[in-house]
């Protein structure tokens, strides 16, 4: 109940686990495949195309309390939002490559699309470090794929936080660089020694 907010993709996304984690207090938004939404009518990716850049389609849904919205919006592809935190309201524009008309173009946008794509660049950062190192395991048994692909994500982390970590460290500047030539300031560095001898030993008087 500490008002955390979660984003990750359609591998993850489905009612039970959104509904689940809003009754903990934990909002959250991802894109989501259709056939996950087997009881939701909206419409087809082919109309929405058809309608052109920026036309969209959603529902609002109350299962167990929690209230849910989901998002269809024509981009570049279809995508599709479900969000326990975000609706379609309000929307902004954003400028995308019309290849028909040969020109940019503007669109309007949902906020539930410009939330999640201002806020998954974490996640997309992870995908791609661990698409660069994976662990390859050529094994039948699916549990030990799922125990390698959490090794992957464990290992990205810590090296994440060790960066973040490291510059986080306090430096020492270094030393200032000395100007004139050598043997000046050889010279001024007997000059200071013999005068700090001349102070200790009148002191002792």
């Amino acid at each position: 109940m500490k008002q955390y907010k979660l984003y990750f993709d359609n591998y993850f996304t489905t009612l039970r686990l959104q509904i689940e984690l809003c009754k903990l207090g934990i909002y959250s938004v991802g894109t989501v495949r259709m056939n996950r939404l087997p009881d939701l009518i909206m419409k087809d990716a082919k109309t929405l195309q058809q309608e052109g850049y920026g036309s969209m389609d959603y529902r609002i849904v109350q299962i167990d309390g929690v209230s849910l919205c989901a998002t269809r919006w024509n981009d570049n592809n279809v995508v599709n939002c479900l969000s326990t935190l975000y609706s379609c309201a309000p929307t902004d524009i954003v400028k995308r490559w019309s290849s028909s008309e040969k020109k940019h173009i503007q669109v309007d946008r949902p906020n539930v699309i410009k939330a999640y794509n201002q806020f998954m660049g974490g996640v997309d950062l992870v995908d791609m470090l661990v698409s660069l190192y994976i662990i390859n395991v050529r094994s039948n048994k699916y549990y030990n794929k799922i125990i390698f692909h959490l090794i992957d994500p464990s290992i990205i982390n810590g090296w994440l936080f060790y960066r973040r970590h490291s510059l986080l460290k306090p430096r020492v500047p270094p030393p200032p660089a000395q100007r004139g030539r050598p043997a000046i300031r050889h010279q001024s560095q007997e000059v200071n020694a013999s005068k700090r001898r001349r102070t200790e030993s009148f002191s002792t008087f």
